[in-house]
């Protein structure tokens, strides 16, 4: 039975997913946009990736959208909501996270626009900020050390970071080619599909 001393989580994808996907679709049809093509969109413009590396701010991202689809300000707000409106943060999986300390550290690591990703889970996304204190250790995030998954600088940033070896701590990511960066660099790692499936996996490799 391997040690573990960390257990790592991407956020998108896995600890906020897309679980009703109706209103990004609803709001994509709006604008001649099918699910792809809103998310390219917002995740895939020039902004956005200047932003996962903090060469551009959140703000700067949705002006770009603004710009794109000719929206008023106020309904750049109604379409930032309806954007958003269909995800959710699996509070089982932080609830999880939080019994694992603090026998183990618990991070995230994520490719992300903003510099508090944390804040932003409990401040847009209304996770109470006691759990979320309770299940999280440290964040990484791209947008703070500039450098973005799968790239191995973010990972041993983060193993830097919390100090712990790679042999010693998983990574948990719902992209294939992030969990096989890191297991490149000697990580454990949990390819997430579903909540009960990474929880399986993850007690599988505590456990034994």
């Amino acid at each position: 039975m391997p040690q573990i001393d960390a257990i790592v989580f991407d956020i998108g994808g896995v600890l906020l997913r897309t679980d009703f996907p109706a209103r990004r679709v609803a709001l994509a049809q709006r604008y001649g946009l099918d699910r792809t093509g809103i998310d390219e969109l917002v995740f895939g413009s020039a902004a956005a990736r200047a932003a996962e590396v903090g060469q551009a701010s959140e703000a700067e991202l949705w002006r770009s959208v603004q710009e794109r689809l000719n929206l008023s300000d106020d309904a750049l707000e109604v379409f930032q909501r309806e954007f958003w409106g269909g995800d959710q943060v699996d509070l089982s999986l932080l609830e999880w996270m939080a019994a694992q300390r603090p026998r183990r550290k618990v991070a995230l690591l994520t490719n992300s626009w903003w510099q508090d990703p944390l804040g932003m889970l409990v401040g847009r996304f209304h996770v109470p900020a006691i759990l979320a204190q309770a299940a999280v250790e440290r964040v990484i995030s791209s947008a703070v050390v500039g450098v973005r998954k799968p790239d191995p600088r973010i990972f041993q940033i983060a193993l830097d970071g919390l100090g712990v070896d790679a042999n010693r701590a998983i990574f948990v990511d719902d992209f294939i080619e992030n969990v096989e960066a890191a297991r490149a660099l000697g990580w454990h790692g949990v390819h997430f599909r579903t909540a009960d499936q990474a929880r399986l996996a993850l007690t599988s490799l505590l456990e034994g």
